[in-house]
């Protein structure tokens, strides 16, 4: 029988605390790495983003490491307490983030925008290629959304995001 080790997170507040060997394991060239994080730890930004990192750790040695910036949910929060007084019974959250959105059950609405440019030719080059976009076009996660939810794909889905 294969052996299975067991797995905890230690949580730790700063990237500085994390090993180099481990941060440069993990994150290899391209990626943004330790000195990324330093930096957002250094921004001096607390009222508006907190940074924890996970460490997983094996039962012999660290393996990984999982950051979790708090600031998007804290801005989400912010603009939510702000227009809840107003009344507002919809929330538009914009064009980002979308994985995190639809792990949160958000829905998709889609954003029409409206364009004419004044060179009557540029303007039915510009009016053919964008009768072409879809979402399944514009982000990875929002193809891995319609190909789940094939409804979403001509913006028959209910909500907004």
């Amino acid at each position: 029988m294969a052996r299975v080790d067991r797995f905890s997170v230690r949580w730790v507040t700063s990237a500085d605390q994390i090993s180099s060997v481990l941060w440069a394991r993990r994150f290899s060239a391209p990626l943004e790495g330790r000195w990324w994080y330093s930096v957002l730890d250094r921004s001096e930004m607390d009222a508006q983003f907190t940074f924890a990192y996970g460490v997983l750790e094996s039962s012999v040695e660290p393996v990984g490491i999982a950051s979790d910036a708090v600031g998007y949910f804290r801005r989400y929060e912010r603009a939510i307490d702000w227009a809840s007084p107003s009344g507002a019974s919809e929330f538009c959250r914009g064009q980002n983030s979308y994985s995190v959105k639809l792990e949160l059950g958000h829905d998709l609405i889609p954003l029409n925008n409206y364009f004419e440019h004044l060179n009557p030719v540029l303007h039915r080059i510009f009016a053919r290629a964008a009768r072409r976009i879809s979402w399944t076009k514009l982000h990875e996660d929002l193809k891995t959304y319609v190909a789940a939810h094939p409804r979403a794909a001509d913006g028959s889905q209910p909500g907004g995001v």
